[in-house]
């Protein structure tokens, strides 16, 4: 789990906001951020403690992470010091849909995998292919996230929608179904499939595809490819339908 989260999170210490993000917590023991809802470094330094303090993920964490670290395990949490700093690598998450690309400054996460609740779609939106990218540790194209739940169906529908996300809409229709009153379902039609993962020190390369659009008079399948040159610093996609 700490190690998705230290390559899923951007390189300016913040998490794509993909789906919902039911985030509650019990105890606050220490002002992490403010408590940022995209915030993920104070979840580095938890393991860091856990785990001998890997440099890695001591380097990704914050000092408000460390403080409340500090609260669960005193005894763990006295550092050795810290080693060289390393970067997190591309990597590929095809049970749960995740596919991250990055080098230095750049990166760039792509879902393609099933609906939650084994198709129940519950904190699912209709993002299947979507991008989130950074360039030069500046984000660039964003997923904005589910901004509210139950105080406005309305808005609830449209972070939840297509449009919302950096993904292809065909004939104005939804990848996925759902409606507005059910704000915790969703009729998975999307089935996404992973073509091709590769990666390696010079370039990564991403294909996928989903069903969403089948239905439709058009009957279109849905295509991305996706490929990163790292020694260039350039992200290149193409779209077939």
């Amino acid at each position: 789990m700490f190690y998705f989260v230290w390559r899923a999170t951007r390189p300016d210490g913040k998490m794509p906001l993909v789906g919902d993000h039911d985030d509650g917590r019990v105890h606050l023991l220490s002002r992490y951020g403010s408590w940022k809802k995209d915030e993920a470094r104070h979840i580095m330094a938890a393991g860091g403690a856990l785990f001998s303090w890997r440099p890695e993920w001591r380097h990704a964490s914050s000092e408000e992470g460390r403080e409340e670290a500090w609260w669960y395990w005193p005894q763990k949490t006295s550092a050795p010091a810290a080693g060289a700093a390393m970067e997190p690598r591309s990597a590929a998450y095809p049970d749960s849909g995740f596919f991250v690309m990055r080098s230095g400054g750049d990166f760039l996460l792509v879902r393609c995998g099933p609906a939650g609740l084994r198709g129940g779609g519950s904190h699912d939106h209709c993002d299947h292919l979507a991008v989130e990218i950074s360039m030069a540790g500046i984000p660039v194209l964003v997923d904005p996230g589910c901004y509210i739940y139950t105080a406005d169906i309305e808005a609830r529908a449209l972070f939840r929608s297509t449009a919302s996300h950096n993904a292809v809409r065909v004939d104005e229709a939804e990848q996925n179904g759902f409606d507005k009153v059910n704000l915790f379902a969703m009729e998975e039609r999307t089935f996404s499939e992973t073509l091709r993962w590769e990666s390696d020190a010079e370039r990564d390369v991403f294909e996928g595809r989903h069903h969403g659009y089948e239905r439709l008079e058009s009957g279109l399948l849905h295509a991305r490819k996706i490929v990163f040159d790292k020694r260039r610093g350039m992200f290149a996609w193409k779209d077939v339908l």
